[in-house]
């Protein structure tokens, strides 16, 4: 491996990071919305940034999503 290993370990923090908040964050919003309602935005919020980053990582995945007659 000639990669720097510290920056695999700094992203296994960020990800502890993120596990951790989410547990402090829904304890937060749920006084806010209902739970549904906060799982919805969650995925939904999440599928969008999936897809812009398919779109920007993968070019010949855009073909899918141009309507050809």
């Amino acid at each position: 491996m000639t990669s720097d290993p510290y920056k695999y370990y700094a992203m296994l923090i960020v990800a502890m990071a993120f596990w951790g908040g989410s547990w402090v964050s829904a304890k937060l919003t749920v006084a806010l919305a209902p739970p549904m309602t906060i799982g919805f935005f969650r995925f939904f919020i999440a599928s969008l940034l999936f897809l812009v980053l398919l779109l920007i990582t993968e070019p010949e995945s855009r073909r899918f999503f141009k309507r050809e007659n």
